[in-house]
């Protein structure tokens, strides 16, 4: 069948021949009949009452006299079921033949109609558009926590957890989580982790209150059908002082209740006992998170945490990179001391190294062939920068790490030739202490307190070496 178009050309052809033939003996005279709309169809593959809120509609469309060029559809849904700021007047374009629509059913169960309508060549739309009714019904999903705090924390706080939607796509899901009953400040998180901060926790006066906090996480199906919540509850406490005491040392490494005591000794004498804060990786870990260490870190002007001589490979210290770029080169002062930060099967990588530590690379032990040496009994490690001085190991320490500074300046204590297990004819760097942004990195890849041996008629002095680092960092 010829389409309105070819009609009208057909009928050209044949005035212009007889015109031709016979010019003047006789008239074509006719009218043309009206433009025919298009008529629109619809279908489903399966049952229309009762189905998951998400469903495939098909449609088609045929023009008697011209061709279909697109169809414009649109939900109707009863009155007071509709989503927010969704308008049943407004027609969607499209030029395709299916569409997968998930629905809005935030009550279980929506009854909304689907109309689609064929638009012809000449924009003319089917008067009479395809309908379809549908009951949809929408399960609601679950969430449970699976990332939880310890029993106290500072107002620093990471949560994950895991949902499931029995008749959906748990991944297109939402999620609002808020602390006690302030539903209304509710964050809402496209992700399955959250991290609260000091905010979150600050009442009205902007004071953060020693208490028990409870923490609410809901999910949202991509339907809008909402769970019921899971919740947790723990104790918050405030920060005490300018300065973070973390230890993560274990208890069972040799040395450990040494340490302990050498590094709460020293900032006691300095700040006053209960003047500063702890955190005891061993007792509880409340990093989960970058976030958790980057936001902890940021709540004190100073940190000092010492790892030392732990054989494991710390996975907080693994993920500390970010963070502690970001608390540093913020105008934070952090000390570090670890045989396992950068280097051979260290923590973090070279990348780390170079830009934090200004690290251009490390010295290799020709005897194990990795970049860790050994610093025997009585050997002396020299200051490289003011103030810092002289120091003699009072034991063997193993596992330490040499570099191969960008900028000598940043050289905390050199090791001498004959100190380390291997033969080198240069003084070899072997702390540092730079600033990097607007803070400060203090690194030993030795234990400072093992550091204590007397030399050429002076006593140890590691702790004296350690109270420089608090006039550094201004403490």
């Amino acid at each position: 069948m010829l389409g309105r178009r070819s009609v009208i050309g057909a009928s050209l052809v044949a005035a212009l021949a007889l015109y031709a033939l016979a010019a003047g003996c006789a008239k074509v005279s006719g009218q043309l009949g009206p433009d025919r709309p298009p008529e629109t169809t619809i279908w489903v593959n399966g049952p229309v009452d009762s189905v998951s809120h998400t469903v495939r509609v098909f449609w088609d469309g045929q023009d008697p006299d011209g061709s279909v060029s697109h169809f414009e559809f649109k939900w109707i849904y009863p009155p007071g079921s509709q989503p927010a700021g969704y308008d049943s007047n407004v027609w969607v374009p499209t030029t395709a033949r299916d569409s997968l629509f998930t629905l809005y059913a935030p009550d279980s169960v929506v009854a909304p109609t689907f109309v689609v309508r064929a638009i012809d060549n000449d924009g003319q739309p089917d008067p009479t558009p395809a309908r379809e009714d549908f009951q949809f019904v929408n399960a609601a999903p679950s969430v449970h926590f699976n990332l939880t705090p310890p029993d106290t924390t500072l107002p620093v706080t990471s949560f994950g957890w895991r949902a499931s939607d029995p008749d959906g796509d748990i991944n297109h899901a939402m999620y609002r989580i808020w602390l006690d009953g302030a539903e209304n400040q509710a964050h809402l998180v496209s992700g399955t982790t959250f991290t609260f901060t000091t905010p979150d926790f600050q009442n009205a006066q902007g004071v953060v209150e020693s208490r028990t906090r409870t923490a609410y996480i809901t999910a949202i199906d991509d339907g809008g059908r909402m769970s019921l919540p899971d919740s947790f509850s723990w104790a918050v406490t405030p920060v005490v002082g300018t300065t973070l005491l973390v230890d993560d040392m274990p208890p069972n490494v040799a040395g450990a209740s040494t340490a302990d005591q050498f590094y709460r000794g020293e900032l006691s004498a300095r700040l006053g006992a209960g003047n500063y804060t702890i955190i005891d990786l061993n007792l509880r870990n409340p990093f989960h998170t970058p976030a958790d260490v980057r936001e902890t870190f940021k709540l004190f002007p100073n940190v000092f945490w010492y790892s030392e001589t732990n054989p494991s490979l710390s996975p907080i210290l693994q993920m500390s990179g970010p963070p502690i770029h970001d608390y540093v080169s913020g105008g934070g002062h952090l000390f570090l001391t670890s045989t396992r930060f950068v280097g051979t099967n260290a923590a973090l990588d070279q990348a780390f190294a170079q830009d934090v530590l200004g690290v251009d690379g490390f010295h290799v032990n020709l005897k194990s062939q990795t970049t860790n040496f050994t610093i025997s009994t009585t050997q002396l490690l020299l200051g490289a920068q003011a103030p810092f001085d002289t120091l003699a190991s009072s034991t063997i320490a193993a596992g330490v790490e040499t570099f191969i500074l960008a900028n000598e300046a940043d050289a905390m204590y050199v090791a001498p030739p004959g100190t380390l297990d291997t033969l080198h004819v240069d003084n070899w760097d072997i702390a540092i202490s730079r600033p990097f942004g607007a803070g400060r990195i203090v690194f030993l890849p030795f234990p400072l307190r093992q550091m204590n041996g007397s030399f050429g008629g002076h006593t140890g002095h590691a702790a004296i070496e350690l109270r420089k680092v608090f006039d550094l960092f201004g403490m």
